[in-house]
């Protein structure tokens, strides 16, 4: 219940050292487990479940409730059971005690330390040998109730259990206390006492914990003397049996129970007792019949095995149980169900009779099935649907069931099913002959009845599943499959629903034939959402199938358009050679006559449009032309994408989108065609592809059409804006890419898409560490530091790719070191100012490894043919990636990553020596230690104005600031911590109090702060800033350092450490008390 999951410890702290710092509130370290068996204190503790919480000093209570063969349960009582205000107190186990008492073990000290599993030796217990491990704290607390009864130890004062008298142990079986009892019980065991006197007690002992910890031992006697051939042992058997069936009948519902689990044990062939557990079975107990259920998967006698045993089935314990029984012989389960009259409880539920149908096929193979067909094909109480739905069950099995030869008998059983008048038995017959029969065998009833099922699935009248059933059946069948592509129209049709069309998929996607992926081909254009995807994963998965995906786009039936830049690029890239040829020639083949024609514009067009344009004449085209679907600066509509800023690609790589739109087409902005029943269509994009309806969106406004309406819904593959714009004429041309450049004229964003080598949303460096992700807060185009960087989005990129990584690394199975490119070329084609780079990381780059080794060869490619290198180093340029790290030779970026974001981004420049055109830029890796990275790629062009950074809100309060908080840098989730905890807890006392990571923003307010609290771990390389934090602190400033800042961090501001610290940490040290000396009551630090 939801009040047992919640804790209430006695103080809630927010120091970091003991707040809960995930599931606040609730358990985070539930252990020591224990039920109250002591017997001492008052009846409703009885059963009572403790466990143990240490991260918040406490030892919770619960009261456990059946509910079925289960329990629930909720708290006992208000508050918790035992709660301490003492911060060490650690409760970590707890045990009930021979006297009744319960006794919890505390780990006592200031954090319980997890158990080191990497490399030092490990004890008896397991736990690590370590100095640094406390062995002096840990303490046993003994809680007895006020009202506790006492306990008579059957055990003499001083005595071992090993010296105790056999009669007295016995004796003890019969103690309130359950120490006592199984203390006995395992004594009389080793001893392989005399099993009369406590078959006696098991009969007649006073209580039912006494008859019952009697009748566990005699159990344990049992086998013991049976293994010994003792001449007894079978004595001992029929005691026990006696005994245990008497308890069985018993009115204690505790002792039923026990005694139904320990009959259960015993091995069938040495007791009969259908009775008991018929009788078991039918009670009202459902803890009983489950006991009952287990034990019967263990008897022979088959009418117990096919009567009653369903009822049970009401949960999944007692279904799983229920499912071994059926298992135990199948075919009697269902020879039985089918002799029996229709409203017999013997008939068990359809669905668990195709369970134990599939389980038996799978299990046992052909045989088996075969043997269910005979009682299958001559039905007396069984329906239909139930014989249908277990034939589809073994049909769809997965181990091979044929084909084989098969005998006259099961050719008739068969034979009976297929023409039986009830299509769904014939239907599943169908199926299941596929998988049984030789060629040729029942080849006259099977085409008989294959014809019944194709006039199902072409009958438009018929509901789809029963449309779509048939379609399976003819798939099952080699020979008919072809006519059942054919027809299969209806059921991959948009009207057909998500959840019709994924069905027919799996179907053909699990079969082997080249059939089945032409017709997958065939229709893949109608498809949409989910659907489609999943149709294409199945194609590129066999390479024959991926070339019919081909074959229907050469032959004309799918344009490469309709497919997309990403699974186009997938074709390509394919693991066969030779599709991945194929489709490269192909779809250059097919892009090469319009290619052709728009190449020449462009080589027509782009001396006159790559010029400086009129921006403000730009705007006036794009609300004659492009307004009505596209939105820039936030004016237009919205049926295509955001073109804010997009002028900043430059006329080479626009003019020919402008003039062509359809060449490139994204998923999202495709453009789609809804034909109606009643013969109406409608175009646009489809902006929501939902389960009953789909909205297409266009410049006219918007159309919703429910699918039941649908008669096709096809992907035309081109773009919604229309062709010819050319029209414009090189003036107009120049003119709107002008106006769409908007803040960023002169700035040419470099493109990444043909060159970037991962996705660093999914694992930045190795596919196995999919959460290792670099995320930046938003995707397009962005002013950074001054300067428009294209952060590309991987959902839209034809690779899947948005971040340049290049071959090396410490690792040598990761992605980045096994297959990442060694070197890319980039285009840019033209004069440079400098370029611009966001990135400056890579994986296991300084201060990992802090050598200053080369990390990236950049060179210049002039169009000239000349060139120049750069050489890139770690520790200079580059940093690692996996938090901030500062290094000299670039920048840390601020606000571009997510905040669930790891990582840090950083920022350079580079400068061409010569002043002439650049053809190309050359990125190449050493594949050494490091993976060199980047995100974002600017072209600075002569003349090009700094862009405008958006404003950023001030962090800090204005006016005189009581507490300024200096943070930020690696190993510390600063934002949450010295933040938003600190900051709380100043503001909570009415100080005015800041926090900034910016060492601008410390800079501009250390005049106005009354105490500067310092706990970052980035840097402050500033010299001048340095010493107005000295100066502060002569004046009588405050200043406080807090753990990160109290490190030898630089080695380069040695006064830091020496003069401010007056010393530091170069580890963390053992948690203990410390005392504190209040020496400056007067200090602004202390203040109130």
């Amino acid at each position: 219940m939801p009040d047992h999951t919640q804790v209430e410890p006695a103080v809630v702290h927010s120091e970091p050292a003991y707040a809960q710092i995930d599931f606040v509130g609730a358990f985070t370290a539930a252990s020591g487990s224990c039920v109250y068996t002591g017997g001492a204190w008052p009846a409703e503790w009885n059963a009572a479940h403790f466990v143990c919480e240490p991260t918040v000093n406490l030892v919770h209570c619960d009261v456990l409730e059946e509910k079925g063969v289960t329990y629930t349960a909720r708290k006992q009582s208000g508050g918790e059971f035992l709660r301490s205000k003492d911060l060490w107190f650690r409760p970590v186990h707890a045990r009930v005690g021979p006297d009744g008492a319960l006794y919890v073990l505390d780990f006592y000290n200031q954090a319980v330390v997890h158990n080191d599993t990497r490399g030092p030796k490990h004890g008896p217990t397991n736990a690590a040998l370590r100095p640094d491990r406390d062995h002096e704290h840990g303490r046993i607390w003994r809680i007895q109730h006020k009202q506790a009864q006492q306990i008579a130890s059957p055990f003499p004062a001083g005595a071992q259990p090993r010296e105790v008298a056999e009669p007295a142990l016995v004796a003890a079986l019969a103690s309130d206390n359950q120490w006592a009892r199984t203390t006995a019980q395992r004594k009389l065991v080793e001893r392989g006492a005399d099993w009369a006197p406590i078959a006696q007690l098991a009969g007649a002992g006073a209580t039912w914990q006494a008859r019952l910890a009697a009748l566990r031992t005699l159990r344990e006697l049992v086998d013991l003397h049976a293994g010994q051939d003792r001449a007894d042992a079978a004595e001992a058997s029929k005691s026990f049996v006696a005994a245990a069936e008497k308890a069985l009948r018993g009115d204690e519902r505790s002792e039923r129970r026990g005694s139904a689990r320990l009959l259960a044990s015993l091995a069938p062939a040495r007791f009969e007792a259908s009775e008991p557990w018929l009788w078991s079975i039918a009670g009202d107990d459902p803890r009983l019949r489950l006991q009952a259920a287990i034990a019967l998967q263990a008897t022979p006698d088959s009418e117990v095995m096919g009567g009653l045993v369903w009822e049970s089935c009401e949960d999944d314990w007692c279904r799983s149980a229920a499912l071994g029984i059926a298992l135990a012989n199948p075919s009697e389960v269902f020879r039985l169900a089918n002799e029996v009259s229709g409203e017999s409880s013997m008939i068990p539920p359809e669905d668990f009779a195709a369970l134990v149908a599939a389980r038996a096929a799978e299990r046992d193979g052909r045989e088996r099935v075969l043997e269910l067909v005979r009682i299958f094909a001559q039905p007396k109480h069984l329906e239909p649907a139930f014989i249908a739905a277990c034939i589809d069950a073994c049909a769809n099995c997965k181990r091979p069931l044929g084909p084989a030869q098969t005998s006259a008998e099961d050719l008739a059983a068969l034979r009976a099913l297929l023409v039986a008048p009830e299509p769904v038995l014939s239907r599943a017959a169908l199926q299941l002959c596929g998988k049984l029969l030789m060629p040729g065998e029942l080849a006259d009833d099977i085409a008989a009845a294959a014809a019944r099922q194709q006039e199902l699935l072409e009958d438009a009248e018929l509901p789809l599943d029963a449309r779509r059933d048939a379609f399976f059946a003819l798939l099952a069948l080699p020979e008919h499959r072809a006519e059942a592509l054919g027809a299969c129209d209806d059921l991959l049709s948009a009207g057909a629903g998500e959840a019709t069309q994924s069905a027919v998929l799996d179907a053909l996607g699990a079969l082997d034939d080249p059939a089945a992926g032409a017709a997958l081909a065939l229709h893949f254009g109608r498809l949409s959402g989910a659907p489609r995807e999943r149709a294409f994963e199945l194609l590129a998965r066999r390479p024959a199938w991926a070339s019919a995906l081909l074959d229907r786009v050469e032959q004309g039936g799918l344009t490469p358009a309709v497919l997309g830049p990403q699974k186009m690029h997938r074709l390509r890239t394919h693991a066969d050679a030779a599709v991945g040829a194929r489709a490269t020639e192909l779809f250059a083949k097919l892009g090469s006559a319009t290619s052709a024609k728009i190449e020449d514009l462009v080589a027509q067009l782009l001396p006159e449009v790559d010029r400086a344009g009129d921006a403000a004449n730009g705007k006036l085209v794009f609300a004659q032309n492009c307004a009505a679907c596209h939105v820039a600066y936030g004016a237009g509509g919205k049926v295509g994408p955001d073109l804010s800023g997009m002028g900043a690609h430059g006329a080479r790589d626009l003019l020919p989108v402008i003039l062509d739109p359809s060449r490139n087409v994204e998923a999202a902005f495709a453009e789609w065609v809804a034909v109606l029943k009643d013969g109406r269509s409608f175009g646009g994009v489809l902006a929501r592809d939902a389960q009953e309806s789909v909205l297409l969106k266009n410049s006219s406004g918007d159309v919703e059409i429910a699918r039941a309406d649908l008669a096709e819904l096809r992907n035309t593959g081109r773009s919604p804006m229309p062709g010819g714009f050319e029209s414009l004429g090189a003036a107009g041309l120049r003119d709107l890419i002008a106006y769409l450049s908007g803040p960023y004229a002169g700035w040419r964003v470099l493109d990444l898409r043909g060159v970037a080598t991962r996705n660093s949303l999914t694992g930045l460096y190795d596919h196995r560490r999919p959460n290792e992700m670099l995320k930046p807060k938003e995707f397009g185009v962005l002013p950074i530091r001054g300067v428009p960087f294209e952060l590309l989005d991987p959902a839209r990129a034809q690779s899947g790719c948005n971040a340049i990584v290049l071959k090396g690394g410490s690792a040598a199975d990761w992605d980045c070191k096994l297959h990442a490119p060694k070197r890319v070329e980039l285009t840019v084609g033209a004069q440079v100012e400098r370029v611009h780079v966001l990135g400056g990381i890579a994986a296991w780059g300084y201060p990992f490894h802090k050598q200053k080794d080369p990390i990236l060869k950049w060179t210049w490619i002039y169009a000239d043919g000349a060139s120049e290198e750069v050489v890139l180093h770690n520790g200079v340029e580059f940093g690692d990636w996996i938090a901030r790290h500062e290094v000299p030779g670039s920048e840390y970026v601020d606000g571009v990553l997510a905040d669930d974001s790891w990582g840090q981004l950083r920022y350079h420049a580079l400068a061409p020596k010569e002043q002439k055109p650049v053809a190309k830029i050359a990125l190449e890796s050493y594949d050494t230690l490091y993976a060199p990275t980047i995100l974002a790629l600017t072209a600075e062009l002569p003349g090009a104005a700094v862009v405008a950074q958006p404003e950023r809100a001030p962090e800090l309060p204005e006016g005189p600031l009581d507490a300024l908080i200096f943070g930020g840098g690696s190993s510390h989730d600063f934002g949450k911590w010295f933040r938003d905890a600190d900051l709380a807890n100043l503001r909570g006392a009415k100080l005015v109090a800041g926090y900034t990571e910016r060492v601008e923003e410390l800079a501009a307010a250390l005049e106005r702060t009354k105490v500067l609290v310092l706990c970052n771990n980035q840097p402050i390389a500033d010299v001048a800033l340095r010493a107005r934090i000295f100066a502060h602190v002569d004046g009588g400033g405050g200043l406080l350092l807090l753990h990160p800042a109290c490190w030898y961090n630089w080695a380069d501001w040695p006064e830091y450490n020496r003069d401010l610290a007056g010393g530091g940490a170069r580890s963390h040290e053992n948690y203990g008390e410390f005392e504190v000396v209040r020496s400056a009551a007067e200090h602004p630090l202390l203040e109130g």
